[in-house]
């Protein structure tokens, strides 16, 4: 008998994932799952901008990159998917475990993210009194918030609610017109 113990695969645990919804599916489900993301999984076929895109989006949860998509199909039945997530659970952090080989290092996304353009002024043309026109460049403006500008403030008194005479909201949530609360009877 050898000493190493006997690895088993990874895959074996997805069949779980699946039963327990723990399996976020695309971009904008992870862009608006955030806070209940674990990990991110992106296949090997994804494009090198797209792969960019998700580290930068994603530098605050881990990245990991294996599989094709023909095999998250097979695993997940998902088609054509080649980005998907993993929500919070004991159960993800055992996937992650197993998979913690596959991360896309920190070093490694610093070269896969891309520098900002760098932000250069217009110029503004000025005639001077001796008739030559000298460029300049304009100074940037400094952003105003919608307050500033005398949009979005507060034009109801604050903590007040309009109710009307005899509608629901007087009554509250869980009261009939009859006085009896809902699924009591007497």
């Amino acid at each position: 008998m050898s000493d190493e113990p006997l690895k088993r695969p990874v895959e074996r645990l997805f069949p779980f994932v699946l039963r327990t919804r723990g399996l976020l599916v695309g971009r904008e489900t992870l862009r608006h799952s955030r806070g209940r993301l674990h990990f991110v999984l992106v296949t090997k076929d994804l494009t090198p901008g797209s792969l960019r895109e998700i580290v930068r989006d994603f530098e605050d949860h881990p990245v990991v990159q294996c599989y094709e998509s023909a095999d998250l199909e097979r695993l997940f039945g998902v088609k054509g998917t080649k980005v998907v997530g993993f929500k919070k659970s004991g159960l993800s952090q055992s996937i992650y475990a197993e998979l913690k080989e596959f991360r896309i290092e920190p070093g490694v996304r610093r070269q896969l993210r891309v520098p900002p353009a760098p932000v250069r002024a217009p110029e503004v043309k000025r005639e001077q009194p001796d008739g030559e026109t000298h460029r300049e460049p304009e100074m940037p403006r400094t952003p105003v918030s919608p307050r500033e500008r005398g949009f979005g403030g507060a034009t109801a008194t604050p903590g007040r609610r309009a109710r009307a005479s005899g509608s629901s909201a007087s009554r509250g949530p869980d009261r009939r017109p009859g006085g009896s609360r809902l699924g009591r009877t007497r």
